[in-house]
């Protein structure tokens, strides 16, 4: 798979239960942009659903068992990580939290990135890369 550019390219998807909300939590949230929809209606519940966040793409779509595509729920735990790069952390956090997230940690300084959980928060200090 390539970007538009022809440059490799590495799309996370998500696999959810209700992901018609899924996707509106997300939209909601993190600001994305919805730029591919299939399906996801009163008629066909199931969603599959392109959205980028300042220009990252990612996709959700709810889970389909008899394909091996299982959510957390499914399997009982994560099957992903989501690393959103921010500039207001705490906002996102704080945004996340009034729509029905669980806070499980606070927005912190830790390996020289300012991480928050659920992971909807995520941003090197100024001045200081990753290594």
């Amino acid at each position: 798979m390539t970007g538009t550019g022809g440059e490799p390219a590495v799309r996370v998807q998500l696999s959810v239960r209700c992901g018609r909300q899924a996707v509106e939590f997300y939209t909601r949230v993190f600001e994305a942009e919805e730029v591919y929809r299939f399906s996801g209606t009163v008629d066909h519940e199931d969603v599959v659903c392109g959205l980028r966040v300042n220009g990252a793409p990612y996709w959700v779509e709810d889970e389909w068992p008899p394909d091996g595509n299982l959510g957390t729920e499914t399997i009982g735990g994560r099957t992903e990580r989501l690393l959103l790069t921010v500039a207001d952390p705490q906002g996102v956090l704080e945004r996340a939290v009034g729509l029905g997230a669980t806070e499980l940690r606070s927005v912190e300084e830790e390996h020289r990135w300012e991480i928050g959980r659920p992971s909807v928060a995520r941003r090197p200090l100024e001045g200081k890369e990753p290594s």
